[in-house]
């Protein structure tokens, strides 16, 4: 049976009613994005091996505030259709050394949920105190390893008791405030430096934050860090390989680079395919734009392979399926 034949199976079984309701749905999603990622910075401090970003070619530095309040000043006017604004792509936000003011000034705007992706390294008291007085409302903090062993071999350059260190102690520090605020998320990736140690990750953290979260690990957009790590993604990521759907990305997040240029989505390291420049134009324009209505069309169609970082990807089968898909 053919791709064609099967999408057109799927969409014979939902309902009339279902087709309408998602249908609006869509078109609201259309509007603006629900999440809107914002590279603080595309510096970092770390060579990670499941991250692009030492292999990154575009420059590496810090958002402007011009810049970044021309994005914060057009998001406040949509802040009803964001769900979630993280100051993270593909750098450490603490490098930059603006962070506390631009979550600031995202809190101001009435941004409901701002958020951040964070190694913890730089994560001293200062810091600490600083990002809980600044309204940050969820931090995501990577660690990827239950032992100092297999987290050395994944997270170069950073040091495994200096991290576990600063992310307790900021735990601490919100308890001694009595602080609601931020959620705390513990973020591992899956890779063969650190099998088996899934269950004693959990109970490593599950009592002392929020949320404990292990992801099988990606190939970003069929750039990866060596051939044993391919091998591997593809492996533990077979048990997924259904047919392929259409990503909710281009229907749900934006990803802003420091200087204004959009990503694909957060696979796009490099920006390589970019739909638009929010330092040029407005965010909803580029939203709501014929290059972004090409690229959803080629998805919806299922011609994955017109688009040259989609046909190179795995991501989606990390992801359940969209909500109109299923």
């Amino acid at each position: 049976m053919s791709l064609k034949q099967k999408i057109k199976n799927k969409i014979k079984n939902i309902s009339l009613i279902q087709k309408v309701v998602r249908s609006h749905e869509i078109k609201q999603w259309e509007r603006f994005p629900s999440q809107i990622g914002i590279e603080s910075t595309s510096r970092c401090n770390a060579q990670c091996i499941t991250c692009e970003h030492k292999n990154m070619k575009r420059s590496k530095q810090d958002m402007s505030m011009e810049l970044y309040k021309k994005i914060i000043n057009e998001c406040s006017r949509y802040k009803h259709l964001i769900k979630n604004l993280s100051l993270s792509f593909m750098g450490e936000p603490l490098l930059d050394k603006n962070i506390f003011k631009k979550i600031k000034i995202a809190k101001k705007q009435g941004i409901k949920s701002v958020s951040f992706i964070c190694n913890g390294s730089l994560l001293n008291e200062e810091k600490a105190k600083r990002l809980i007085d600044s309204g940050i409302d969820v931090i995501i903090f990577s660690v990827d390893g239950a032992t100092k062993k297999s987290y050395e071999k994944v997270r170069i350059g950073l040091n495994y008791e200096n991290v576990i260190s600063n992310i307790k102690r900021f735990i601490e520090l919100k308890k001694k405030v009595k602080s609601k605020k931020p959620i705390i998320s513990i973020d591992m990736v899956q890779t063969k430096f650190n099998e088996g140690e899934t269950e004693p990750f959990k109970r490593q953290w599950e009592d002392l934050v929020d949320e404990v979260v292990v992801r099988p690990l990606h190939i970003w957009g069929g750039k990866t860090i060596d051939k044993e790590l391919l091998d591997y993604s593809k492996n533990i990521l077979r048990f997924n390989s259904q047919l392929r759907y259409s990503c909710f990305y281009l229907w749900k997040s934006m990803f802003i680079s420091q200087n204004g240029k959009t990503a694909l989505c957060c696979v796009d390291a490099e920006c390589k395919e970019s739909y638009g420049d929010v330092s040029r134009n407005s965010i909803k324009n580029i939203w709501q734009g014929e290059k972004l209505k090409k690229l959803r069309k080629l998805h919806l169609c299922g011609k994955f392979n017109k688009i040259p970082l989609c046909s190179r990807c795995n991501f989606y089968l990390a992801k359940e399926a969209p909500w109109w898909w299923t």
